[in-house]
């Protein structure tokens, strides 16, 4: 945070003699063999923006405290700034990289790369879009079956200011995974929080940022961390505070099962929300779910094969009609009862249910339903024993 203040001449200088404390360094030459595992250079363009490049040693060490070895390959990074040290396009890659556990299982990622555009915002908060891809991510055990496969991560943020009111928002997603024998299509997580004060993140980044760039032992720093998120987390919230979960899903045989909501506070002060009470009073949301038949049909199959083979005596196969007779059972019933509870409604071959909570009620499908919130004391505990 220091060199933020510094010149733009001041700031290249301090990039190409950046080093580490010694007792940093002693770490990097157990862990990499080499005091000095990276080669960091600024270099002034001719047309005045600065590049700073980063390029970092591949690493094989045996963590006695994991119990494996870690393999990194290269990384390489730039970044590109403009002349005043406030707006940076970042970019960044490494073909692969292992976690070879001592049990036998490994963990492997290949091609991970990112990219950011991003600018300083009032307070020194760095506003902007940022992208992060890893091609796939497996795990095999002892005897090389692949246990997990997921393929096209991609993880993106984007965090905007509107006068003193900040926007984070995150996607998450897959292009396909398989778990065991589970094959699963796209998985997607989105969503956004709304009008966060400025000022109070900005301090509290700032915060974290001196902890993690602190000499003190890692146990301090992660204690000093967790005490400045209590006492600076509500400080981030305000009255207009929301969150919107754009997309929660799944697909599966090519079914997409989904959930979209928003939690808000309703006509709250900013008073209200130094109390959980008030929070229950002012707290708003609403969920929305929907699920192809087709989509609980296949998934019931998918459990009453393991029911049923876990039954099995040797010699015996678990047959389709078997299966498929036990799952329409399962879905039947399962959609029969929820129905009569109205807690979904089905629609053109699809469930669907919402759920709604305000003023200190609850309904499903428009329906109150009894389901309280937890009572806290003043302290924050739960009531009772």
């Amino acid at each position: 945070m220091q060199a933020q203040k510094l010149s733009p001449a001041a700031r290249i200088d301090s990039y190409n003699r950046f080093d580490f404390s010694p007792s940093t360094r002693q770490q990097l030459l157990k862990i990499f063999g080499k005091e000095k595992p990276w080669k960091l250079q600024a270099t002034r363009r001719a047309d005045g923006k600065v590049d700073v490049s980063l390029a970092l040693d591949s690493l094989d060490y045996s963590d006695p405290v994991l119990g494996a070895k870690i393999r990194l390959a290269p990384e390489t990074g730039l970044a590109t700034f403009d002349n005043t040290f406030r707006q940076a396009e970042v970019n960044f890659g490494m073909p692969w990289m292992k976690l070879e556990h001592q049990d036998g299982w490994i963990l492997a990622m290949d091609r991970l790369s990112g990219q950011a555009t991003q600018h300083l915002g009032n307070h020194d908060l760095w506003l902007g879009k940022a992208n992060f891809l890893i091609e796939s991510i497996d795990v095999t055990d002892a005897s090389a079956e692949n246990i997990t496969s997921i393929r096209g991560i991609e993880w993106t943020s984007e965090i905007s200011q509107h006068g003193k009111m900040v926007d984070i928002s995150y996607a998450v997603s897959s292009q396909s995974a398989k778990f065991g024998g589970t094959e699963l299509g796209a998985l997607r997580f989105v969503f956004k929080m709304n009008n966060l004060n400025e000022q109070a993140l900005s301090a509290t980044k700032k915060g974290i940022d001196r902890q993690v760039t602190s000499t003190e032992p890692e146990e301090k720093q992660n204690a000093a961390i967790l005490a400045l998120l209590k006492k600076n987390g509500i400080k981030m919230l305000t009255p207009t505070t929301s969150l919107d979960i754009d997309e929660i899903s799944v697909v599966y045989h090519d079914l997409k099962a989904v959930v979209r909501g928003k939690v808000w506070l309703n006509q709250a002060k900013q008073s209200d929300l130094l109390s959980f009470d008030k929070w229950k009073d002012k707290l708003a949301l609403h969920f929305d779910m929907e699920m192809p038949m087709g989509f609980a049909e296949d998934v019931a199959r998918f459990f009453s094969r393991r029911s049923l083979q876990q039954k099995l005596e040797p010699g015996q196969t678990v047959t389709e009609d078997a299966v498929n007779q036990s799952a329409n059972l399962m879905v039947t019933q399962m959609v029969e009862n929820l129905r009569a509870q109205k807690m979904i409604r089905v629609d053109n071959g699809v469930l669907r249910s919402s759920l709604d909570y305000s003023a200190g009620k609850f309904k499903v499908n428009g329906n109150p339903v009894n389901f309280n919130l937890p009572k806290l004391n003043a302290g924050g505990a739960k009531a009772g024993g």
